[in-house]
């Protein structure tokens, strides 16, 4: 009797260990690649670990979450030979609207396709 209660119970354990591991889900995670100067790609990738949501740029193997350093690795206004000081400016306001709008469709893209699932 006390046998049979033991076995019970260890069942009873491991069905109940189980169901709590198969009903985890894996994070969902959507990405958005755009190209920016010198045909250097960008990946913006937004992922939902059940309702925890972060999101990142992927450039050149590094994962960043601060978009003036990117910015900075890109070096997209270092590039070109500009006169003056303002059209650096421009270009490097440029280039943050397009990052941030590259992770904005990212996020975007996210939240459209959790509503699908």
């Amino acid at each position: 009797m006390k046998r049979r209660f033991l076995l019970a119970s260890l069942l009873s354990l491991f069905a109940i260990a189980l169901i709590a591991v198969s009903c985890s889900s894996d994070p969902y995670e959507y990405c958005e690649v755009e190209e920016f100067c010198n045909n250097q790609e960008v990946e913006a990738c937004c992922t939902d670990d059940n309702g925890d949501i972060s999101c990142v740029w992927k450039y050149n193997g590094k994962e960043y979450t601060d978009i003036d350093e990117l910015n900075d690795d890109l070096g997209c206004s270092a590039s070109a030979i500009v006169l003056k000081s303002n059209e650096i400016s421009d270009e490097k306001d440029d280039v943050l609207f397009r990052l941030q709008a590259l992770m904005d469709r990212a996020h975007a893209g996210l939240r459209a396709n959790h509503e699908l699932r």
